[in-house]
């Protein structure tokens, strides 16, 4: 199995963040023949990377940029075909350098953390799209690879391991083995981690709660036994009819129980809606929670958009709205900043380091950069539960 890793300069802590994703873009990226691309510099217009047979192009991105990741994929699916191709694309939230935006592949696979998809926006580079058939691996001593591989595979699919093809929690249930697991010791975050257990109503976020509900796919990485990629339809609601992949675990209690919300379809709409806009789950859970905590105790009052921003602890409507709203905000705030992601002589300072409560979902230049999506207010009113 391959994986791939983008190291760079965090926009987030201004400091090294390095980032893993899955997939088969690593793969295909070894079978173009390169082992790793080092980006320096940046375009003066958008572009993307097109790599091939040992070769790599700089083109035009025009007619891609300000498409989210969804489009974007599919764009490039109609201009140079399905077969043995991989997309890795930054979405809206990049371009507008959201501090937690990602890179995300094959629609679901992302460079999750630290907000790389804010250099690629920086660097005006929209996706790196990568086609190559299945190569033959280069190996140096193909006998001691072999044994080696055969380890790996005897360990991994040893039935007393959680990673058992078929059989261990992770394969079966994904990543989201762990909401029940965490939330029955008492480390499962609820209400911005108030407090460490979400009752009876972790289960209606958990891995087993999906897979007998809206599982319908175990679709996997390139080479891996394990298959913990799980595929959901959700079945009813106002997104029924929509697949995506996957309720991961630290997405699912980001967006769920540190947000007082057991909906496993909206987790799974605010996930798929992230992976479109290119901008990471976590996070946006983490700072939603977050601001609705301090409305809860009357510290955020005066921040936000009616309508838009979750006050105390909301239902789903607001905070859908505001995970887009976190992605294409005003640039305003961040005109004064925009070489620090990608000049040497550039140096963060602690002021210029977003807080939690100073992050896009707080931010003051919501009201007047939303104005038009928010004209329909939604009645969305705050919910009296507490943790069982």
């Amino acid at each position: 199995m391959v994986r791939w890793a983008c190291i760079t300069k965090s926009p987030l802590t201004g400091t090294v963040t390095d980032s893993h994703q899955g997939g088969r873009t690593g793969a295909r990226l070894r079978w173009a023949g390169f082992d790793g691309i080092v980006l320096r510099g940046r375009s003066e217009t958008p572009v993307y990377l097109f790599i091939e047979d040992g070769r790599i192009e700089i083109r035009d991105a025009s007619d891609v940029w300000g498409m989210g990741i969804h489009d974007t994929v599919a764009f490039f699916q109609a201009r140079y075909g399905k077969k043995n191709l991989s997309v890795n694309a930054i979405g809206p939230a990049g371009e507008t350098l959201c501090r937690y935006a990602t890179w995300v592949n094959e629609d679901d696979r992302a460079f999750g953390r630290g907000g790389t998809g804010a250099v690629g926006g920086a660097k005006k580079l929209k996706a790196i799209v990568i086609r190559a058939g299945i190569q033959k691996s280069r190996d140096v001593d193909r006998d001691a690879w072999k044994r080696v591989r055969r380890e790996a595979l005897d360990t991994i699919r040893d039935e007393k391991h959680i990673t058992s093809p078929r059989k261990g929690g992770l394969s079966v249930y994904g990543t989201n083995v762990l909401m029940n697991a965490t939330n029955s010791i008492g480390a499962l975050g609820v209400r911005n981690s108030q407090f460490t257990s979400f009752g009876d109503r972790a289960e209606a976020l958990s891995g087993v709660y999906v897979k007998d509900n809206i599982l319908v796919g175990d679709p996997t990485c390139h080479a891996c036994p394990v298959a913990c990629k799980k595929e959901v339809e959700i079945k009813s609601g106002p997104w029924a009819g929509l697949r995506m992949e996957s309720v991961e675990y630290e997405p699912a209690w980001s967006l769920g129980s540190n947000c007082d919300n057991d909906d496993i379809n909206s987790v799974a709409k605010m996930i798929d809606q992230c992976n479109d806009l290119g901008m990471d789950p976590i996070e946006l859970g983490n700072a939603l929670s977050m601001y609705m905590e301090a409305t809860e105790k009357g510290g955020s009052t005066e921040r936000g958009s009616p309508g838009v921003i979750p006050r105390a602890w909301s239902r789903w409507s607001r905070p859908l709205r505001a995970a887009k709203a976190s992605a294409i905000c005003s640039r305003k705030d961040r005109r004064s900043r925009p070489s620090a992601l990608d000049t040497p002589k550039s140096r963060w300072r602690a002021r210029d380091r977003p807080s939690p409560l100073t992050t896009r979902a707080a931010s003051r230049e919501w009201d007047s950069a939303m104005r038009p999506a928010i004209e329909a207010d939604v009645t969305c009113a705050p919910t009296s539960r507490r943790p069982s």
